[in-house]
Protein backbone atom coordinates (compact mmCIF):
# COMPACT_ATOMS: atom_id res chain seq x y z
CA UNK A 1 0.00 0.00 0.00
CA UNK A 2 3.11 2.65 0.77
CA UNK A 3 4.97 1.65 -2.45
CA UNK A 4 1.19 2.13 -4.54
CA UNK A 5 1.26 5.69 -2.80
CA UNK A 6 4.40 6.78 -2.95
CA UNK A 7 3.53 6.01 -6.98
CA UNK A 8 0.82 8.17 -6.77
CA UNK A 9 2.82 10.86 -5.88
CA UNK A 10 5.05 11.42 -8.36
CA UNK A 11 2.64 11.59 -11.13
CA UNK A 12 2.57 14.77 -13.18
CA UNK A 13 -0.41 17.51 -12.96
CA UNK A 14 -3.05 18.19 -15.83
CA UNK A 15 -3.81 21.48 -17.03
CA UNK A 16 -7.47 22.93 -17.88
CA UNK A 17 -7.94 22.55 -21.65
CA UNK A 18 -7.43 25.42 -23.00
CA UNK A 19 -4.93 27.05 -25.34
CA UNK A 20 -2.47 27.19 -22.14
CA UNK A 21 -3.37 23.25 -22.13
CA UNK A 22 -2.30 22.54 -25.54
CA UNK A 23 0.80 24.56 -25.25
CA UNK A 24 1.84 23.02 -22.08
CA UNK A 25 1.55 19.37 -23.60
CA UNK A 26 3.21 20.71 -26.69
CA UNK A 27 6.26 22.32 -24.85
CA UNK A 28 6.51 18.62 -22.83
CA UNK A 29 6.25 17.09 -26.13
CA UNK A 30 8.85 19.34 -27.50
CA UNK A 31 11.58 18.21 -24.21
CA UNK A 32 10.95 14.63 -25.66
CA UNK A 33 11.52 15.67 -29.23
CA UNK A 34 8.61 14.45 -30.15
CA UNK A 35 8.16 16.66 -33.00
CA UNK A 36 4.91 16.18 -34.67
CA UNK A 37 2.77 15.89 -31.51
CA UNK A 38 4.28 19.09 -30.09
CA UNK A 39 3.91 20.84 -33.72
CA UNK A 40 0.63 20.08 -33.49
CA UNK A 41 -0.27 20.80 -30.40
CA UNK A 42 1.11 24.11 -29.81
CA UNK A 43 -0.11 25.14 -33.30
CA UNK A 44 -3.62 23.92 -32.01
CA UNK A 45 -2.51 26.82 -29.06
CA UNK A 46 -1.90 29.31 -31.70
CA UNK A 47 -5.17 29.22 -33.68
CA UNK A 48 -6.54 30.38 -30.10
CA UNK A 49 -3.91 32.83 -29.44
CA UNK A 50 -1.67 33.29 -32.23
CA UNK A 51 0.07 36.13 -30.50
CA UNK A 52 3.26 35.10 -28.16
CA UNK A 53 2.95 36.89 -24.20
CA UNK A 54 6.46 36.90 -22.18
CA UNK A 55 4.15 37.76 -19.12
CA UNK A 56 1.36 35.02 -20.16
CA UNK A 57 3.30 32.97 -16.82
CA UNK A 58 2.37 29.19 -17.92
CA UNK A 59 2.49 27.03 -15.42
CA UNK A 60 4.28 23.72 -16.60
CA UNK A 61 4.91 21.88 -12.95
CA UNK A 62 5.08 23.15 -9.61
CA UNK A 63 6.84 26.53 -9.37
CA UNK A 64 8.16 26.12 -13.17
CA UNK A 65 6.37 28.69 -15.04
CA UNK A 66 7.09 29.73 -19.02
CA UNK A 67 6.04 32.47 -20.99
CA UNK A 68 4.30 31.93 -24.02
CA UNK A 69 5.94 31.87 -26.94
CA UNK A 70 4.43 29.67 -29.63
CA UNK A 71 6.58 30.42 -32.57
CA UNK A 72 10.06 29.52 -30.25
CA UNK A 73 9.18 26.28 -30.26
CA UNK A 74 7.72 25.75 -33.75
CA UNK A 75 11.33 26.94 -34.87
CA UNK A 76 12.84 24.87 -32.39
CA UNK A 77 10.65 22.11 -33.96
CA UNK A 78 11.98 23.05 -37.17
CA UNK A 79 16.01 23.49 -36.34
CA UNK A 80 15.94 20.16 -34.65
CA UNK A 81 14.29 18.35 -37.99
CA UNK A 82 17.24 20.52 -39.63
CA UNK A 83 14.26 22.71 -41.71
CA UNK A 84 16.16 25.63 -41.54
CA UNK A 85 14.55 27.42 -44.10
CA UNK A 86 10.93 27.11 -41.50
CA UNK A 87 12.84 27.41 -38.48
CA UNK A 88 14.19 30.87 -39.96
CA UNK A 89 10.95 32.18 -41.07
CA UNK A 90 9.33 30.94 -37.41
CA UNK A 91 12.53 32.60 -35.40
CA UNK A 92 12.71 35.69 -37.08
CA UNK A 93 8.68 36.67 -36.60
CA UNK A 94 8.73 40.01 -35.51
CA UNK A 95 6.21 39.03 -32.70
CA UNK A 96 8.33 36.90 -31.01
CA UNK A 97 11.64 39.35 -31.39
CA UNK A 98 9.65 41.47 -29.50
CA UNK A 99 8.28 38.94 -26.98
CA UNK A 100 11.40 37.13 -26.76
CA UNK A 101 13.82 40.40 -26.02
CA UNK A 102 15.25 39.71 -22.36
CA UNK A 103 14.53 36.38 -21.63
CA UNK A 104 16.63 33.03 -21.92
CA UNK A 105 15.04 31.73 -25.11
CA UNK A 106 16.42 34.59 -26.42
CA UNK A 107 19.92 33.35 -26.28
CA UNK A 108 18.81 30.05 -28.24
CA UNK A 109 16.87 31.90 -30.64
CA UNK A 110 19.97 33.44 -31.94
CA UNK A 111 22.02 30.48 -31.36
CA UNK A 112 19.74 28.31 -33.65
CA UNK A 113 19.30 31.66 -36.11
CA UNK A 114 23.20 31.71 -36.29
CA UNK A 115 23.43 27.73 -37.13
CA UNK A 116 21.04 27.87 -39.54
CA UNK A 117 22.46 30.73 -41.90
CA UNK A 118 25.62 28.57 -42.04
CA UNK A 119 23.68 25.54 -42.99
CA UNK A 120 21.45 27.57 -45.64
CA UNK A 121 25.15 29.35 -46.80
CA UNK A 122 26.54 25.96 -47.19
CA UNK A 123 23.74 24.27 -48.87
CA UNK A 124 23.26 27.27 -51.54
CA UNK A 125 24.30 26.26 -54.66
CA UNK A 126 27.49 28.02 -56.44
CA UNK A 127 26.62 31.15 -58.80
CA UNK A 128 28.06 29.83 -62.14
CA UNK A 129 30.52 32.15 -63.89
CA UNK A 130 29.51 34.25 -66.91
CA UNK A 131 30.43 32.59 -69.74
CA UNK A 132 33.39 34.08 -71.46
CA UNK A 133 33.11 36.62 -74.49
CA UNK A 134 36.16 36.44 -76.59
CA UNK A 135 37.78 39.61 -77.45
CA UNK A 136 37.65 39.56 -81.39
CA UNK A 137 40.75 39.97 -83.68
CA UNK A 138 41.75 43.72 -84.43
CA UNK A 139 39.50 44.02 -87.91
CA UNK A 140 42.73 45.32 -89.87
CA UNK A 141 44.67 41.71 -89.14
CA UNK A 142 41.58 39.12 -89.53
CA UNK A 143 40.50 41.00 -93.11
CA UNK A 144 43.14 42.47 -95.19
CA UNK A 145 41.95 42.12 -98.52
CA UNK A 146 43.39 39.90 -101.16
CA UNK A 147 44.27 42.42 -104.13
CA UNK A 148 46.58 44.38 -101.45
CA UNK A 149 48.78 41.40 -101.53
CA UNK A 150 50.19 41.98 -105.01
CA UNK A 151 51.67 45.70 -105.44
CA UNK A 152 52.10 47.56 -108.56
CA UNK A 153 54.08 45.29 -111.12
CA UNK A 154 56.74 48.58 -111.49
CA UNK A 155 57.32 48.75 -107.63
CA UNK A 156 58.81 45.61 -105.26
CA UNK A 157 56.82 44.08 -102.92
CA UNK A 158 56.46 45.09 -99.20
CA UNK A 159 55.46 42.73 -96.37
CA UNK A 160 51.80 43.86 -95.14
CA UNK A 161 51.91 45.21 -91.40
CA UNK A 162 50.82 42.84 -88.59
CA UNK A 163 50.02 43.44 -85.48
CA UNK A 164 51.04 40.27 -83.99
CA UNK A 165 54.65 41.13 -85.23
CA UNK A 166 55.40 42.85 -81.68
CA UNK A 167 53.67 40.37 -79.39
CA UNK A 168 55.63 40.07 -76.21
CA UNK A 169 54.60 36.90 -75.37
CA UNK A 170 56.25 36.31 -72.44
CA UNK A 171 54.26 39.97 -70.67
CA UNK A 172 50.93 38.25 -71.70
CA UNK A 173 52.13 34.84 -69.70
CA UNK A 174 53.10 37.13 -67.23
CA UNK A 175 49.74 38.29 -66.87
CA UNK A 176 48.14 34.90 -66.85
CA UNK A 177 50.40 33.59 -64.00
CA UNK A 178 48.95 36.98 -62.08
CA UNK A 179 45.20 35.92 -62.62
CA UNK A 180 46.52 32.26 -60.88
CA UNK A 181 48.08 33.90 -58.08
CA UNK A 182 44.79 36.25 -57.07
CA UNK A 183 42.53 33.25 -57.54
CA UNK A 184 44.87 31.71 -55.26
CA UNK A 185 44.66 34.52 -53.10
CA UNK A 186 40.45 34.50 -53.45
CA UNK A 187 39.93 30.92 -52.49
CA UNK A 188 42.41 31.37 -49.48
CA UNK A 189 40.41 33.79 -48.48
CA UNK A 190 36.57 32.53 -49.31
CA UNK A 191 37.63 29.81 -46.36
CA UNK A 192 36.50 32.28 -43.89
CA UNK A 193 33.33 31.45 -45.22
CA UNK A 194 32.67 29.20 -43.31
CA UNK A 195 33.62 30.51 -39.71
CA UNK A 196 30.34 30.05 -37.71
CA UNK A 197 31.26 33.74 -36.48
CA UNK A 198 29.70 35.07 -39.78
CA UNK A 199 26.44 34.69 -38.86
CA UNK A 200 23.99 36.06 -40.83
CA UNK A 201 26.34 37.95 -42.49
CA UNK A 202 27.48 35.30 -44.66
CA UNK A 203 25.13 35.47 -47.48
CA UNK A 204 26.43 38.98 -48.10
CA UNK A 205 30.41 37.98 -48.16
CA UNK A 206 29.45 34.76 -50.30
CA UNK A 207 27.47 37.48 -52.72
CA UNK A 208 31.02 39.83 -52.77
CA UNK A 209 32.87 36.58 -53.10
CA UNK A 210 30.96 35.04 -55.90
CA UNK A 211 31.08 38.23 -57.76
CA UNK A 212 34.83 38.36 -57.70
CA UNK A 213 35.22 34.86 -59.01
CA UNK A 214 33.08 36.02 -61.61
CA UNK A 215 35.08 38.22 -62.41
CA UNK A 216 38.59 36.82 -62.46
CA UNK A 217 36.66 34.40 -64.53
CA UNK A 218 36.27 36.82 -67.08
CA UNK A 219 39.70 38.13 -67.23
CA UNK A 220 41.23 34.77 -67.78
CA UNK A 221 39.19 33.99 -70.81
CA UNK A 222 39.96 37.41 -72.06
CA UNK A 223 43.27 36.55 -71.22
CA UNK A 224 42.97 33.45 -73.60
CA UNK A 225 41.78 35.24 -76.23
CA UNK A 226 44.22 37.74 -76.17
CA UNK A 227 47.23 35.58 -76.55
CA UNK A 228 45.23 33.71 -79.14
CA UNK A 229 44.53 36.76 -81.20
CA UNK A 230 48.35 37.98 -80.58
CA UNK A 231 46.79 41.17 -79.89
CA UNK A 232 49.71 43.05 -78.52
CA UNK A 233 47.49 46.59 -78.14
CA UNK A 234 45.20 44.78 -75.70
CA UNK A 235 47.49 43.71 -73.16
CA UNK A 236 48.01 47.03 -71.85
CA UNK A 237 43.83 47.68 -71.22
CA UNK A 238 44.04 44.02 -69.75
CA UNK A 239 46.95 45.24 -67.40
CA UNK A 240 45.44 48.13 -66.03
CA UNK A 241 42.31 46.12 -65.31
CA UNK A 242 43.94 43.17 -63.73
CA UNK A 243 45.83 45.81 -61.26
CA UNK A 244 42.60 47.11 -60.05
CA UNK A 245 40.63 43.62 -59.52
CA UNK A 246 43.97 42.59 -57.72
CA UNK A 247 43.17 45.53 -55.32
CA UNK A 248 39.42 44.76 -55.00
CA UNK A 249 40.39 40.66 -54.27
CA UNK A 250 43.32 42.43 -51.38
CA UNK A 251 40.70 44.55 -49.62
CA UNK A 252 37.91 41.58 -49.68
CA UNK A 253 40.33 39.37 -48.24
CA UNK A 254 41.48 41.80 -45.37
CA UNK A 255 37.37 42.73 -44.83
CA UNK A 256 36.79 39.41 -44.47
CA UNK A 257 39.69 38.47 -41.87
CA UNK A 258 38.35 41.86 -39.93
CA UNK A 259 34.64 40.92 -40.02
CA UNK A 260 35.77 36.66 -38.80
CA UNK A 261 37.59 38.18 -36.03
CA UNK A 262 35.15 41.01 -35.06
CA UNK A 263 32.16 38.02 -35.19
CA UNK A 264 34.54 35.64 -32.95
CA UNK A 265 34.77 38.36 -30.26
CA UNK A 266 31.45 38.92 -30.22
CA UNK A 267 30.57 35.21 -30.12
CA UNK A 268 33.07 35.14 -27.36
CA UNK A 269 31.60 37.68 -25.28
CA UNK A 270 27.90 36.40 -26.07
CA UNK A 271 28.68 32.82 -24.54
CA UNK A 272 30.58 34.32 -21.88
CA UNK A 273 27.58 36.08 -21.06
CA UNK A 274 25.16 33.59 -21.62
CA UNK A 275 27.39 30.99 -19.40
CA UNK A 276 27.77 33.47 -16.61
CA UNK A 277 23.68 33.47 -16.27
CA UNK A 278 23.56 30.06 -15.96
CA UNK A 279 26.28 29.65 -13.64
CA UNK A 280 24.20 32.66 -11.11
CA UNK A 281 21.22 30.74 -11.78
CA UNK A 282 22.61 27.72 -10.71
CA UNK A 283 24.15 29.08 -7.49
CA UNK A 284 20.84 30.66 -6.71
CA UNK A 285 18.94 27.18 -7.13
CA UNK A 286 21.58 25.12 -5.18
CA UNK A 287 21.59 27.85 -2.14
CA UNK A 288 17.95 27.33 -1.92
CA UNK A 289 17.75 23.78 -2.75
CA UNK A 290 16.91 21.89 1.06
CA UNK A 291 18.74 18.67 -0.22
CA UNK A 292 22.50 19.18 -0.98
CA UNK A 293 22.52 15.53 -1.20
CA UNK A 294 20.19 14.53 -3.87
CA UNK A 295 21.33 13.24 -7.40
CA UNK A 296 19.51 16.43 -9.38
CA UNK A 297 21.57 18.77 -6.63
CA UNK A 298 25.11 16.91 -7.20
CA UNK A 299 24.97 17.03 -11.24
CA UNK A 300 24.29 20.58 -10.92
CA UNK A 301 26.92 21.25 -8.57
CA UNK A 302 29.80 19.65 -10.60
CA UNK A 303 28.05 21.59 -13.66
CA UNK A 304 28.79 24.65 -12.09
CA UNK A 305 32.18 23.84 -11.15
CA UNK A 306 32.93 23.07 -14.90
CA UNK A 307 31.26 26.61 -15.65
CA UNK A 308 32.98 28.60 -13.02
CA UNK A 309 36.41 26.79 -14.74
CA UNK A 310 35.47 28.12 -18.20
CA UNK A 311 34.14 31.83 -17.97
CA UNK A 312 37.69 32.97 -18.66
CA UNK A 313 38.44 30.21 -21.57
CA UNK A 314 38.81 31.64 -25.38
CA UNK A 315 36.81 28.25 -26.63
CA UNK A 316 33.37 29.43 -27.33
CA UNK A 317 32.46 25.88 -28.34
CA UNK A 318 33.35 24.98 -25.30
CA UNK A 319 32.27 27.41 -22.84
CA UNK A 320 28.66 26.87 -25.46
CA UNK A 321 28.69 23.15 -24.68
CA UNK A 322 29.46 24.12 -20.47
CA UNK A 323 26.05 26.20 -20.69
CA UNK A 324 24.07 24.08 -22.00
CA UNK A 325 25.27 21.29 -19.21
CA UNK A 326 24.42 23.77 -16.42
CA UNK A 327 21.17 24.25 -18.36
CA UNK A 328 19.70 20.85 -18.33
CA UNK A 329 21.23 20.42 -14.66
CA UNK A 330 19.48 23.49 -13.59
CA UNK A 331 16.49 22.01 -14.86
CA UNK A 332 16.66 18.19 -13.69
CA UNK A 333 16.86 20.16 -10.35
CA UNK A 334 13.98 22.56 -11.30
CA UNK A 335 11.99 19.31 -12.03
CA UNK A 336 12.91 17.23 -9.16
CA UNK A 337 12.06 20.15 -6.58
CA UNK A 338 8.85 20.77 -8.66
CA UNK A 339 8.01 16.87 -8.32
CA UNK A 340 8.44 17.09 -4.11
CA UNK A 341 6.57 19.99 -4.34
CA UNK A 342 3.73 18.39 -6.26
CA UNK A 343 4.22 15.16 -4.17
CA UNK A 344 4.13 16.99 -0.73
CA UNK A 345 0.69 18.43 -1.93
CA UNK A 346 -1.24 15.59 -3.37
CA UNK A 347 0.01 13.65 0.06
CA UNK A 348 -1.68 16.51 2.60
CA UNK A 349 -4.65 15.70 0.49
CA UNK A 350 -4.84 12.54 -0.37
CA UNK A 351 -3.17 10.85 2.37
CA UNK A 352 -5.61 11.14 5.22
CA UNK A 353 -8.44 9.73 2.78
CA UNK A 354 -6.37 6.46 2.30
CA UNK A 355 -5.33 6.65 5.96
CA UNK A 356 -9.52 6.52 6.93
CA UNK A 357 -10.10 3.34 4.30
CA UNK A 358 -6.70 1.46 5.88
CA UNK A 359 -8.66 2.25 9.09
CA UNK A 360 -11.96 1.35 7.99
CA UNK A 361 -13.81 4.17 8.42
CA UNK A 362 -15.81 3.75 5.30
CA UNK A 363 -18.31 6.43 5.99
CA UNK A 364 -15.48 9.30 6.19
CA UNK A 365 -14.50 7.87 2.79
CA UNK A 366 -17.82 7.62 1.07
CA UNK A 367 -18.77 11.07 2.52
CA UNK A 368 -15.18 12.89 0.69
CA UNK A 369 -16.15 15.60 -1.61
CA UNK A 370 -13.08 17.60 -1.94
CA UNK A 371 -12.50 16.21 -5.80
CA UNK A 372 -11.17 19.51 -6.68
CA UNK A 373 -8.37 19.37 -3.86
CA UNK A 374 -6.62 16.51 -6.46
CA UNK A 375 -8.53 17.42 -9.85
CA UNK A 376 -4.97 18.40 -11.43
CA UNK A 377 -3.64 15.74 -10.78
CA UNK A 378 -4.95 12.75 -12.55
CA UNK A 379 -3.90 9.52 -11.08
CA UNK A 380 -4.16 10.81 -7.77
CA UNK A 381 -7.71 11.89 -8.30
CA UNK A 382 -8.53 8.58 -10.11
CA UNK A 383 -7.47 6.86 -6.78
CA UNK A 384 -9.41 8.73 -4.66
CA UNK A 385 -12.69 7.94 -6.34
CA UNK A 386 -11.61 4.62 -6.56
CA UNK A 387 -10.96 4.85 -2.84
CA UNK A 388 -14.36 6.57 -2.43
CA UNK A 389 -16.40 3.81 -4.41
CA UNK A 390 -14.44 1.35 -2.16
CA UNK A 391 -16.00 2.70 0.60
CA UNK A 392 -19.34 2.72 -0.61
CA UNK A 393 -19.33 -0.61 -2.02
CA UNK A 394 -18.44 -2.09 1.79
CA UNK A 395 -21.02 0.18 3.18
CA UNK A 396 -23.47 -1.54 0.69
CA UNK A 397 -22.17 -5.13 1.47
CA UNK A 398 -22.47 -4.75 5.94
CA UNK A 399 -26.10 -3.01 4.99
CA UNK A 400 -27.32 -6.44 3.90
CA UNK A 401 -26.65 -5.07 -0.43
CA UNK A 402 -30.08 -3.56 0.76
CA UNK A 403 -29.68 -0.02 -0.93
CA UNK A 404 -29.78 0.28 -4.14
CA UNK A 405 -29.00 4.06 -4.81
CA UNK A 406 -25.64 3.22 -2.83
CA UNK A 407 -24.68 0.44 -5.55
CA UNK A 408 -25.18 3.25 -8.63
CA UNK A 409 -22.66 5.59 -6.31
CA UNK A 410 -20.27 2.94 -6.24
CA UNK A 411 -20.72 2.19 -10.00
CA UNK A 412 -21.01 5.86 -11.12
CA UNK A 413 -17.70 6.49 -8.91
CA UNK A 414 -15.74 3.63 -10.96
CA UNK A 415 -16.64 4.94 -13.93
CA UNK A 416 -15.68 8.33 -13.44
CA UNK A 417 -12.36 6.95 -11.98
CA UNK A 418 -11.53 5.03 -15.51
CA UNK A 419 -12.16 8.51 -17.47
CA UNK A 420 -10.04 10.37 -15.38
CA UNK A 421 -7.45 7.49 -15.74
CA UNK A 422 -7.96 4.60 -18.24
CA UNK A 423 -4.80 3.00 -16.92
CA UNK A 424 -5.80 2.51 -13.53
CA UNK A 425 -6.25 -0.66 -11.53
CA UNK A 426 -7.24 -0.93 -8.17
CA UNK A 427 -4.59 -2.72 -5.83
CA UNK A 428 -4.89 -6.11 -4.65
CA UNK A 429 -3.32 -5.60 -1.48
CA UNK A 430 -5.54 -2.61 -0.55
CA UNK A 431 -9.04 -3.77 -2.54
CA UNK A 432 -11.32 -7.05 -2.24
CA UNK A 433 -11.38 -9.84 -4.95
CA UNK A 434 -15.43 -8.63 -5.54
CA UNK A 435 -14.76 -5.05 -5.12
CA UNK A 436 -11.94 -5.52 -7.97
CA UNK A 437 -14.37 -8.02 -9.90
CA UNK A 438 -16.82 -5.56 -10.12
CA UNK A 439 -14.61 -2.49 -11.12
CA UNK A 440 -13.49 -5.39 -14.12
CA UNK A 441 -17.45 -5.11 -15.07
CA UNK A 442 -17.96 -1.65 -15.05
CA UNK A 443 -17.99 0.52 -18.16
Amino acid sequence: MRLWLLGLLLLPALALADYKSDYKEGVAAAERQEWAKADALIQRAMAEKPDPDARANIRMYGQVYLPYLPQFYLGLSAFSRKDCAKATEWLSDPRLVTAARGLREENRRLMMLRTCATRLAEAAPATPAPAPTPTPAPAAAAAAPRAAASPPASQPARPAASSSAAFDSNRAQALESRLARMSDKLKAAAQGLSDTALATARVTWQRRNDALEGELARAGARARSIRQARDSGALGGLERDLAALDARVDKFAADLGDAVSRGRGVALADARSQLQRGVDAGARALSANADGQAPAAQALRQALEQGRSLLSSSDATRIQSASAALEAALRQLETSQARQALAGQVRSRLGPLASAYLKGDFARVAAWTNESDLASVPAAHAEALLMRAAARFELYVLGGERDLALYEQVRIDLRAARRVNDQLQPSQKAYSPRFRALFASTR
